[in-house]
This record gives C-alpha cells, structure tokens and sequence, in this order.
C-alpha cells in the first residue's frame, strides 16, 4: 500500500514481487487521505510506504492484521508511533540512501545567504530600489559555526564550513565521540558554550524525547545579540514562542 506514488523505477521493482494499491496518484491530492481511509484499506496490507508523512498511529497500526514493515519515505520516524508497531513486531524503516550532501548543501547556501543579506537586498531590487549600502554583508570566513547533532548531515556541514568556508567549527552532540568530531574539522562542546560562542548555529538533530523544544528561552538568552540561527532539522526542535520572542527583540 502507498499512501503516494514514489519515482517509478522503484515501484517497478515492488511490482515484480507484489500488487501495488495507490491511494492518491498525485501530490497535493484533490481530497486529503483521512484516517478512516487509512483503516479501511490497511487491514489486508503487508506493507506500507508511507510517502508524504501520513500519521501512522496506534489505530491504524493495531488495524493492519498482515503487517510486517512501515517503509517511512523520507528522513525522520515521527509520524509513525513506533512503539506501537515494535509491539506487534511491524519493522520501521527510513529512505536514507540519499546521503547528506543535498540538506547540508541546502544548509551552507542558507548561512551565505544570511552572512550576504541576500534576500532582503533581492526584496529591495525587486521593488525597484537600489540600497548597496543597507545591505552590507559579513564574511563567514573565521567566525565560529555552532553545529547541534554531528550525525551525517551535521558532519557533512562541518567539513563544508572548515574546509570549504574556512569557518571555526564547535559542536554538541553527547552521542559522538571527540575523536570523531576531529575527523570532520569540529570540537566537541557543551550546549551552553555553544549557545553562547556561535555567531551561527545549525540544528541537525533528530527529533526526541530529550531534545524535543531543546532551543527554549534559557538558550536563546545565552546566546550572542545577533547570532544567526538556521533549522534543518524538524521545528519541533525549537520552542516557537520562545523563538519568535527572540526574533521580534532582534537576538536572533
């Protein structure tokens, strides 16, 4: 069962070992998948991909009688409840073959854009203005870039910072080691002498229990007046209110 068709060579090689059911055929779709669709047309399924995050609750999973794996079409877990299906031994998979490069590319381009003040000097120039002055930038080069989970993603942005931008590279992630953070051109901190070093911080971390709201109004406080903040991670990460606080005040 897909919830949305995925690149056609790969549903090619699904259809040599099994009949596929799509529920929508496009994206966005005319009518949205809703829940009791989901319960009605899961319950014969083997399996499922999952495309364009559809919550995967304990309803639906407890509904699926003949499941055994919930292929996730993308990075992160957290719209399959995953307790759920390791109860009833239902394996939860994630699409990462497509490695790092694209998001910490993604990444790097949106720190320049910031160091440049692209964006608001491309406003200006589309309204029919000319402010070279206003728009000013900074270089990225020797200023210190506070990077938060040094996973795949996050190693890959700090070797693109130390070794591309020439950039001091300092890091917190309490599930790597020093040796491996040396490899990627980053020192290991904590997370308040991150906050409170960064001219930019990037947040690379997975979304869970513990780091769930990890940026709240404690950490926006320590940190530089200022500092640039970029999330390519999941928004949960931050505490908005706090976040958006702290942007109205112009800390960040």
């Amino acid at each position: 069962l897909y919830t949305y068709p995925t690149r056609q060579q790969g549903m090619d090689m699904v259809r040599g070992v099994a009949t596929i059911k799509i529920l929508r055929d496009q994206y966005p779709p005319p009518t949205p998948i809703t829940e009791d669709e989901l319960l009605k047309e899961i319950a014969d399924a083997d399996a499922v991909v999952n495309v364009r995050s559809i919550p995967m609750n304990r309803k639906i999973i407890e509904a699926a009688k003949n499941l055994k794996i919930i292929a996730r079409h993308g990075l992160g877990y957290e719209t399959v409840d995953v307790e759920a299906a390791s109860e009833r031994n239902i394996v939860v998979t994630r699409a990462t073959a497509q490695g790092p490069y694209p998001v910490a590319e993604f990444t790097i381009g949106l720190l320049l854009a910031l160091a440049k003040k692209y964006i608001p000097a491309h406003v200006s120039i589309k309204s029919g203005k000319w402010e070279s002055l206003k728009f000013k930038g900074s270089e990225a080069r020797a200023k210190t870039l506070g990077i938060i989970g040094l996973g795949a993603i996050g190693s890959t942005v700090a070797r693109m910072a130390t070794l591309g931008l020439q950039m001091n590279v300092i890091a917190y992630d309490p599930y790597v080691s020093e040796e491996k953070a040396r490899e990627v051109g980053a020192k290991l901190v904590e997370l308040p002498n991150l906050l409170r070093e960064s001219d930019y911080i990037s947040v690379h971390a997975a979304v869970t229990k513990e780091s769930k709201g990890l940026l709240g109004k404690k950490e926006f406080d320590l940190m530089k007046k200022g500092v640039f903040v970029i999330n390519c991670a999941r928004g949960e990460m931050l505490d908005e209110k706090a976040f958006c606080e702290a942007l109205s005040s112009g800390k960040v």
